[in-house]
């Protein structure tokens, strides 16, 4: 079984396909996969992870935002190319751990990850989504926006974004659904009775 797991960042998609990976399950993680390229292309040295690259990223009213985004989403999109050329010879069980960020690599992309394997949005409660907006502040994650920070004229930067990132939050949640074969509330993932192979019932 082949399956993909989408969604917002926190969703679950790591812890689940990590412990899908005790059950036999080759393991990919796209996140692990860009960071690897990125430090490649520009050299990084000392701090590593995630909070590394939204440091680099930065916010979107900053000048070198829109390239970075631009070279993190050419990086996705190479590294699901390179994940789509695998997937005709795997035949044992294999789950990706895909960015927040998917739905940006474009229709044919998704589309593609819809017809070749069970995509499964991992879709979080509306108080999980307030946490989200609250957390974005504190502890920012690699954030592509596309054309979603349109600040008013004259607002101020921290109320535009805070507006900016409810919508571009909504709008994800719109696309993830698009692009599932399933989706599974968090909330019925949170009981201590769900074991893995019953989320992969789920699934099934």
């Amino acid at each position: 079984m082949i399956i993909t797991l989408i969604g917002m960042s926190n969703c679950g998609k790591s812890y689940w396909s990590k412990k899908l990976e005790t059950i036999g399950f080759e393991r990919i993680c796209c996140d692990d996969e860009i960071e690897k390229k990125l430090g490649l292309k520009l050299n990084f040295s000392g701090a590593r992870g995630i909070e590394a690259v939204a440091r680099w990223m930065g916010q979107p009213y900053e000048p070198e935002a829109e390239k970075n985004q631009a070279l993190y989403l050419a990086l996705e999109k190479e590294v699901m190319t390179e994940i789509f050329q695998r997937l005709p010879s795997i035949s044992h069980d294999f789950v990706i751990d895909t960015t927040g960020s998917i739905i940006y690599a474009g229709h044919e992309m998704c589309h593609q990850l819809k017809i070749l394997t069970t995509t499964v949005h991992l879709k979080i409660t509306d108080t999980m989504l307030e946490q989200m907006i609250s957390r974005y502040f504190t502890d920012p994650k690699p954030l592509i926006w596309g054309d979603h920070f349109q600040p008013y004229p004259g607002e101020n930067m921290d109320h535009a974004l805070r507006r900016c990132y409810r919508a571009l939050l909504h709008y994800r949640l719109m696309m993830y659904e698009k692009y599932a074969t399933i989706s599974i509330d968090c909330f019925r993932l949170q009981g201590e009775d769900i074991s893995t192979h019953s989320f992969l019932d789920l699934i099934k």
